[in-house]
């Protein structure tokens, strides 16, 4: 009657898929739960560490250096009205309106338009973007390799550059990265698998609004879908269009 009991109440609680598995009919121990949940913690501040380390790493002397030719050039052409933007950007530039149109909202908002201030968008898209890397690689090979791809992120660099240029880059990697990640969420998800999808079609829309190069990550990703993605095949052409 015991083992009956004890079959009928975990048979009405969902199984996890990942993590902390059920055996039959047995829940996990509690101390085994503890070391789990401080491990999630330890990889948690292990990550802001990182953040840390990269904010020391890229907001140290941030307007020590005049704008490149290019900053200047993004500055130029995002500090004009709408038309004139538009106009410039499809003289000059190679890239869809995006980002200028981000930097020219940035200008009118910010408190100056020194090196330091217009830069200040792409450093917070870099700290994005070491978390966001963090994440796909967590999803993809674990949490050690994980924090080894941010550190390695953290010194890189490109990263180094581009998340202290008022370019387009950072911005470009940090809405692939997410849009991948994402599509990797959805497939591990029990629930809620369609937010993820949304969540990636998103910042896909987004890549390819800042930066060309965008396609050169969505084509290949695109064929994954079609080709092993677990998801649902509504999923899959959703985000395909």
């Amino acid at each position: 009657k015991h083992n009956a009991a004890e079959l009928m109440t975990s048979s009405r609680t969902r199984v996890p898929t990942s993590g902390l598995e059920w055996r039959i009919g047995r829940r996990v121990p509690r101390s085994v739960s503890g070391e789990v949940t401080r491990s999630v913690w330890l990889f948690r501040a292990a990550l802001g560490l990182l953040i840390v380390l990269a904010g020391a790493l890229w907001l140290w002397h941030l307007s020590a250096s005049s704008l490149s030719a290019d900053e200047a050039l993004s500055w130029h052409d995002s500090g004009h009205s709408l038309s004139q933007l538009i106009t410039g950007v499809k003289r000059d530039e190679l890239n869809p309106l995006g980002y200028f149109l981000f930097l020219h909202a940035w200008i009118n908002v910010s408190p100056s338009n020194s090196e330091f201030w217009l830069r200040v968008p792409s450093v917070i898209a870099g700290f994005a973007l070491v978390a966001a890397l963090v994440w796909f690689t967590s999803l993809a090979a674990g949490r050690f390799a994980a924090l080894l791809a941010g550190l390695l992120a953290v010194l890189s660099p490109y990263f180094f550059d581009y998340a202290q240029e008022v370019r387009a880059y950072v911005f470009v990697m940090l809405a692939i990265t997410v849009a991948a990640a994402a599509l990797l969420q959805a497939e591990r998800s029990e629930r809620r698998k369609s937010r993820w999808v949304v969540l990636s079609i998103v910042a896909a829309a987004v890549a390819m609004a800042v930066h060309y190069t965008a396609w050169l990550v969505f084509l290949p990703l695109a064929l994954y879908l079609v080709v092993w993605s677990p998801l649902p095949k509504r999923a899959t052409v959703a985000w395909i269009v």
